[in-house]
Parts: C-alpha cells; structure tokens; sequence
C-alpha cells in the first residue's frame, strides 16, 4: 500500500509539472495515465503471489536411487515412503527408480540436470555419504546443482562368513593371509571397497592375501557368500539381519566402536573384541541423505524436510529401524551437506 501511494504522490508531482510522454503533442499520454497503469500491474502482481499459497506436491512424482533394487539405499527409501504412507503424511506418489549404470553417476546426474520447475519440486534423491562428493570430482558436477533435504539414518556395516565356509572364523583367515595365503570378500561397490582397504592396512597385507570382489548390492555379496564364491562379505545390517536369524550368515564383527543397540545383531563384537584384542577397531558408517535439484523452490524443499522429519517420528520408521539396528541422525538441509 506504501509503494501505491508513493506512486501517487509521484503522479500528481508530475502532472503539476506538464511532463508529457516524450515530449511529444501527438503521443500526449499523460505520465500520470501511464504511472497509474504501472501501479495497476504492481498490484495485480502483488495479488497474484499472495494467492499462490504454501507448495503443493503433485500426484506423481518419483525417487531416484543410484544403486541397485534390493540394496541398503533402496531398503531405506522404500521404509520412508512406508512411512509416509502409514503416517498420512503427505498424498504423492513416489515410485522408486534406480538409476545405477556409471556407479550412480547416471542418476546423480539425471537429478542434477533437471530444468522443469514442477519436476525439479517432486524428484527425490537417495546418495550415500561422499556419493555426491565423488561425483563432483569426476564429473565435474556444480556443487548448487543438488542440495541436500535431510542426513536421515546411519547405517555400520559388518563382516559376516557363510555356514559352510572354509574358514572356522576370520581370525582363521587372517592366519591364512599372514601366511601369503588368498582370502577372497565380497560386497558393494565405492565406500566397502575402502574399507577393504582398511582392513588391508590393520593387518599389514596387500591385494595379493585379501582379494575385494565388487557387487552391485550387499545383497548379491551375501548370495555370493552362499554360494561359496566369496570366503566373507560386507554388507550393512539391512541386508544381512534375516539371513542371519536363519542361521545361513554368521557375524563375524562390525566396523564400530559400539555395539548394535537393537534386534539378533546386538552381541555382534567389535574387531578389536573380536581380535581378543590384538588389532584396534576400525569404524565406518553409510550415511542416507535425501537430495534433490538444485532448482527445487524453497517452498518445496521446506514441504520436503518437514515431510522427512514427520517421517522419523512414525512407529513404522522405528520398526524398520529397530530391525537393521540403524541410528536415526536427523541433520536438515546444510547440516547434512558435509555428508555428501
């Protein structure tokens, strides 16, 4: 209403003055004519953005995933839309969709490279702690191209052996393989491949003695462990617990300095307990952190984390929590970029 009626004020300024359009007699529109045409579209504009109102998803929208169906980061965003869905939460539907091809990259990208303003709004992304971090240095990603919702759960990964394996215990394998001897893992690509590395550099061995297999998923690392492919496997509890209750899988030790708190997982030792002591723990932990666009409005994104955070506070997400033993770590929007 102020800028209206300084407008007016300025209208009738000039008309005591005689300014004319131009300075033209045949073109005499008067100034205060057009002033008050300019008011006239502030205004309507003014009325226009009042009336938007708060975002609205639309009916159809999707999550991408950058890995594999069947794996930890499509086990979590399927339990936040179980979630949604059991809390009455928000109305969308989100059909999952993996785009894993490149080690995710395709997916990173897909999202990153989104330019329609109502699918940037209703696309969501799942990454894994320093998946965008890594897609930046290799694809040379801008960093404002994908900006994070929320750091949801965290997930410790464990070392686990088959029924049937040709080893008595890990610390059996690791005799072997101080000897020169070959023991073969397996598990999902990227971060269990550096803590492959990890475990090499705590027990003073190289490729040679401890030979990493990568799959697309922990689940086909652990298939591959039943089948006597692999000698043991990383996997995140998310993917190991049933076969572990069924007595196929055996736990051999977590990459924790803590125990798991919930479910047939909590008497699973530390590697240092493990080893009687004898190497330190080593710790890791997969982080799910939901994304999106970079061009995703503000109104969305506060619609998205507030969604999110109803999320983590549903009995369906304690449930699915309390199964994997995972740990809720609710860090909104820029306190979860460190995680990326």
């Amino acid at each position: 209403m102020q800028n209206l009626q300084a407008v007016y004020l300025m209208v009738h300024r000039m008309e005591d003055k005689q300014i004319f359009w131009m300075g033209n007699p045949r073109r005499n529109l008067s100034m205060r004519g057009k002033l008050f045409a300019i008011a006239l579209v502030l205004l309507l504009a003014a009325s226009a953005g009042y009336a938007a109102g708060p975002f609205s998803p639309a009916k159809l929208g999707e999550w991408i995933i950058t890995y594999n169906p069947g794996s930890g980061a499509d086990v979590f965003t399927r339990n936040v839309v179980a979630s949604f869905t059991a809390g009455g939460i928000t109305n969308a539907n989100l059909p999952v969709v993996s785009k894993s091809e490149g080690s995710g990259m395709v997916g990173i990208q897909y999202v990153a490279q989104i330019s329609n303003q109502e699918q940037a709004n209703n696309t969501l992304l799942t990454l894994g702690g320093g998946d965008f971090s890594e897609a930046v240095r290799i694809a040379k990603l801008k960093p404002a191209s994908i900006q994070p919702l929320a750091l949801m759960v965290a997930e410790v990964p464990l070392l686990s052996k088959g029924k049937d394996g040709r080893f008595k215990d890990f610390n059996e394998a690791i005799a072997a393989m101080l000897a020169g001897k070959q023991v073969i893992l397996g598990g999902p690509q990227n971060d269990y491949e550096l803590m492959a590395q990890d475990i090499r550099d705590a027990l003073g061995v190289t490729e040679k003695e401890l030979t990493y297999i990568p799959y697309a998923s922990g689940k086909e690392g652990l298939t591959s462990l039943m089948g006597k492919h692999v000698d043991f496997a990383l996997s995140t509890p998310s993917h190991a617990a049933d076969l572990i209750a069924s007595g196929d899988v055996i736990p051999q030790w977590l990459f924790s300095t803590e125990h798991y708190q919930f479910g047939n997982l909590v008497k699973v030792p530390t590697f240092n307990e493990f080893s009687k002591g004898k190497y330190k723990n080593l710790e890791y932990a997969i982080y799910r952190i939901v994304c999106a666009s970079g061009k995703m409005s503000p109104e969305a994104v506060a619609y998205w984390v507030d969604c999110l955070k109803k999320a983590t506070m549903t009995p369906a997400w304690e449930a699915y929590c309390a199964k994997f033993s995972l740990v809720t770590k609710f860090k909104p929007q820029e306190e979860a970029r460190p995680w990326m």
